[in-house]
């Protein structure tokens, strides 16, 4: 009980834990090992260069130490080339790298701007200027508004950035479960390893991006994260011509030599083994 009215204010994320926490207990019941929980348009690969088929997840678990509680999977999101695809798996190969280092400071940083000035917006722009000042040219996006031609701060990140996980359920009575990662209880120790990564397919395709934010009643309980609410009231109240310039112009990296530059950088990273698994459908 204590654990839900702590997570009450975000009753969204809390049906999520609910639900993953209930999973938990009938999966222990049944005797299934390791649970997670993955959205539609999440595959889990176990590296950039391994190949993708429907027993990776299998090897990849199966090769955990014993003494693991939980693995932790870095997520990569999707990067289009193109505005629209009806095939999302088999068109995108290129993701968006990560900087370990460069993102715990960041992190740190972040709070204490958080702390300070308590603004979503100014928490953006902070974002911006952090990634920008430390990628340079390698910084992937500026965001602008399609009608005001202002910018939207933006950050690395359009979507989460602390990945997510798998538990042995056996291990559950020690841990409750966060968005996407399971937290120790008070005085218990988990052991949490890091292997393979989630394949996040979030914003890759001007119509999928509408409906993902017009199917929802309100975008007010993300106001907090100032840039996903904002893209999201935009696909939701601008017109689909402006929503598709958006896309076109602020999300989509088309230019082949931008590609190569930001692959040069560390910032994309081409991995083609779940298109090619999906049999390479055109963009």
């Amino acid at each position: 009980l204590t654990w839900v009215r702590d997570n009450w204010d975000g009753w969204m994320d809390l049906r999520k834990m609910l639900n993953i926490y209930w999973a938990a207990g009938q999966a222990q019941a049944d005797g299934i090992t390791w649970i997670g929980a993955l959205d539609p348009d999440e595959l889990i690969v176990a590296g950039m260069a391994d190949s993708f088929s429907p027993g990776s997840l299998d090897a990849l678990l199966s090769g955990i130490s014993e003494q693991a509680d939980q693995v932790k999977m870095i997520n990569l999101d999707a990067v289009p080339a193109t505005a629209t695809s009806p095939h999302p798996f088999g068109a995108h190969d290129l993701f968006l790298g990560r900087f370990p280092v460069a993102e715990q400071l960041w992190r740190y940083s972040r709070f204490v701007v958080r702390k300070l000035l308590r603004s979503p917006v100014a928490e953006a722009w902070y974002d911006q200027l952090y990634f920008q000042a430390l990628l340079r040219r390698g910084f992937p996006r500026v965001m602008r508004h399609p009608v005001t031609r202002r910018v939207i701060p933006t950050g690395y990140f359009l979507s989460y950035f602390n990945g997510k996980s798998f538990v042995r359920t056996s291990r559950i009575a020690k841990m409750r479960p966060l968005i996407h990662y399971w937290k120790p209880l008070p005085g218990q120790g988990v052991k949490t390893v890091h292997a393979g990564m989630v394949l996040h397919y979030d914003l890759i395709d001007a119509n999928q991006f509408m409906h993902k934010f017009r199917q929802r009643p309100d975008t007010t309980f993300v106001r907090g994260l100032y840039t996903r609410w904002m893209i999201g009231t935009m696909a939701r109240d601008l017109p689909e011509e402006q929503v598709h310039e958006f896309f076109r112009e602020s999300v989509v990296i088309s230019s082949p030599q931008r590609q190569k530059e930001l692959i040069s950088r560390g910032v994309l990273h081409r991995i083609g083994s779940v298109a090619d698994f999906f049999g390479r459908a055109p963009g």
